[in-house]
C-alpha cells in the first residue's frame, strides 16, 4: 500500500470511528462531528481527492457496499436504543410497551438505477 493509500485509509478509518462514536452523542460537538461524517459519507462527491467515493476508489472499495454497511449499523443502534428506552418506560411505567420500527431496506439509489 502506498503512502496515499495508508493516509486514505487512517481518514476513512477515522471517518467510520467519528461516525459510531457520535451516532447518539449528547453534546453540540459529538452531534455536529456526527452529522458531518454522515454527510461526507452520503456525498457521491469525487472531485476531492479526499471524498468518501474518491477514497472508496483508491482502496477498491464498492463505496454502496461499506455506506449501506454504515446506515444498516445506524439503523440497528436506532433500533436498539428504541427498544432499550420502551424498556425503561416499561419499567417506570408497569406497562407492556409496544414497539414499531421500521427499518427502510431499500437499495440505496444507485443500486435500484443499475438494477
Amino acid at each position: 500500500m502506498r503512502g496515499e493509500q495508508r493516509l486514505m485509509l487512517a481518514v476513512l478509518e477515522n471517518a467510520i470511528l467519528a461516525y459510531q462514536k457520535h451516532v447518539f452523542s449528547p453534546g453540540r460537538r459529538g452531534r455536529k462531528l456526527f452529522r458531518e461524517t454522515e454527510t461526507w459519507l452520503l456525498s457521491y462527491d469525487r472531485c476531492s481527492p479526499f471524498a468518501f467515493e474518491s477514497i472508496c476508489d483508491a482502496l477498491d472499495l464498492d463505496p454502496s457496499y461499506v455506506r449501506t454497511g454504515l446506515l444498516t449499523w445506524r439503523d440497528r443502534q436506532c433500533a436498539r436504543a428504541a427498544l432499550q428506552a420502551s424498556h425503561a418506560r416499561l419499567d417506570e411505567e408497569g406497562m407492556i410497551p409496544v414497539i414499531e420500527t421500521r427499518v427502510d431496506a431499500r437499495r440505496p439509489p444507485e443500486v435500484r438505477a443499475q438494477a
